[in-house]
């Protein structure tokens, strides 16, 4: 092995890394498909740099080197085109709305293979350059590929720029847009010089030795960009940006609220400083308790509790879309960005704080989650104490329930003893109110009395007016119904005689 072999072996190798770690990732998509995709190919690539370097060092430039050339440019042509593919993916593409515009992309890599492969007017052949490397002849065509490379390179930079600075993507694919521009800055340059400077002959270098390099630093940033969901902000590290300004005032408002939380009152208190700090709908849920504390009236709830039982551990809605497709369904439903579950192995204590769809433009990377975990973890210990202190007043609300009831209970059968003695009461007054009016005028029952309230019972009013009936009756008889004989009889006055005839009833049923 020469040193010229070096940078491909040492691009192979970590390729090879990449590769297994990006086949054995567990979320599947079509990022991670085409990247996977595009680790095989310069892997492949990276096989014929360092077979060509090596035969080279032997045999010098032949047939061999001559294959080996054209191999390399083939796989070069697909690349470009597949890394605009993962451009067009990042940047713009949602739910599959490239299926149209992908045969126009890959259109120009089969007449350019064609031409490269099977005849010589994209590149006539290889010639030696600088006595360690070799270098392609360009035939007459050649300005196709050094039109279709730029081309490419600059769409895919546009894209990236586009995805990085459109405010209606998530902060998340704005930062990977962002890391992807990043890794793809060097590649870009290097493979614009070369292919200016060999166009006026200028070149210095050969893209063999130093593109190698390039690539494995974007292979190695964009492996993290692609499969990782808790991406590092570039803009962060810039001191004057605004989003380092923003950030900045973020972290203190959590910092401040950290520093609060032991003078909160109450947990509606703690939910509504929640959602002021961290900008967006807060909701608290119980365990079979529903609702304990919204932040307003646009807080998710109504959470299906199924779902939340088996968290033991902070969710974000982007991290779960692959891998618990129920879960992200649900939190989409309910405009759910993020679930932290509180004690979920306690059946006292465990509740689930449900986090607006705006926390994901604040929060989203590992930096963001660290500051907002230390927040969540002192919530907890603050809401354990306030979950501590209801379960006591409510196990004393039951205690004194308890204790209601029992008396209740005495009371009632204190009433059921007290009717009874009323019931026997009662029963000897009518026994006595019976024997009283039997003895006076022999009346069996009161006459009806409308002002009277009918209690079953008979007062003394009642027999009395009995009786009174009863010799008025007998005096009418005996005088043969003059009432003036009978008022004389009874000792009383024409018109008293009258007025007690009307009251009674009596004068429309002699009348009758």
């Amino acid at each position: 092995m020469t040193y010229d072999a070096l940078p491909s072996l040492v691009a192979l190798v970590f390729k090879v890394v990449l590769l297994v770690f990006a086949s054995r990732f567990p979320t599947r998509n079509a990022i991670t498909r085409l990247y996977l995709a595009l680790l095989v190919l310069l892997s492949f690539q990276n096989i014929v740099e360092f077979v060509g370097f090596t035969h080279f060092a032997q045999y010098g430039l032949d047939d061999t080197i001559v294959r080996l050339g054209y191999a390399y440019f083939a796989i070069g042509i697909a690349f470009f085109a597949l890394i605009l593919h993962l451009s067009l993916r990042l940047s713009v593409d949602k739910g599959g709305q490239l299926k149209s515009v992908l045969p126009w992309l890959y259109l120009p890599v089969l007449p350019l293979e064609y031409l490269l492969l099977f005849t010589h007017r994209l590149v006539a052949g290889f010639r030696l350059f600088e006595g360690y490397t070799v270098l392609r002849i360009a035939g007459p065509l050649y300005f196709l590929f050094e039109t279709y490379v730029p081309l490419y390179l600059l769409a895919t930079v546009v894209y990236l720029v586009y995805g990085a600075r459109n405010s209606r993507q998530s902060a998340l694919r704005r930062t990977r847009n962002r890391l992807w521009l990043l890794a793809l800055s060097p590649f870009v340059f290097i493979n614009l010089y070369l292919i200016l400077a060999n166009h006026f002959g200028l070149a210095k270098i050969s893209s063999t030795i130093y593109l190698p390099l390039a690539i494995t630093f974007f292979l190695i940033v964009t492996a993290y960009a692609t499969h990782q969901y808790r991406l590092f902000d570039i803009e962060f590290f810039i001191p004057w940006s605004k989003l380092r300004g923003r950030k900045t005032a973020f972290y203190a408002r959590i910092q401040a609220m950290i520093g609060e939380l032991a003078e909160l009152r109450s947990v509606k208190e703690a939910i509504a400083r929640l959602a002021q700090t961290l900008g967006c709908p807060v909701a608290l849920i119980g365990a079979h308790k529903g609702v304990l504390a919204m932040s307003a009236a646009s807080a998710p709830s109504g959470f299906p509790e199924s779902e939340l039982q088996p968290l033991r551990h902070i969710v974000v809605a982007d991290e779960v879309a692959d891998r618990q497709p129920s879960l992200y369904a649900a939190m989409r439903q309910h405009n759910v960005a993020a679930i932290v579950p509180f004690h979920a192995a306690s059946e006292s204590a465990a509740g689930w704080l449900l986090l607006g769809d705006p926390f994901s433009s604040q929060v989203y990377t590992a930096r963001d989650f660290r500051i907002v975990e230390q927040l969540f973890d002192r919530l907890a210990d603050s809401l354990l104490d306030h979950f501590v202190d209801l379960r006591r007043q409510l196990l004393a609300t039951r205690r004194e329930s308890r204790v209601l009831g029992q008396r209740l209970e005495d009371l009632e059968r204190e009433i059921g003893s007290l009717r009874k003695e009323n019931q026997g009461l009662r029963d000897e007054r009518r026994r006595w109110m019976m024997s009283l009016a039997q003895e006076l005028g022999g009346a069996q029952e009161p006459p009806p009395d409308p002002d009277v309230s009918a209690t079953g019972d008979w007062t003394l009013e009642q027999v009395l007016a009995g009786v009174e009936v009863r010799l008025i009756e007998q005096a009418l008889q005996q005088c043969g119904g003059n009432k003036s004989e009978a008022a004389r009889l009874l000792g009383l006055r024409p018109n008293t005689l009258h007025y007690k005839l009307q009251r009674h009833g009596l004068v429309s049923e002699k009348r009758q």
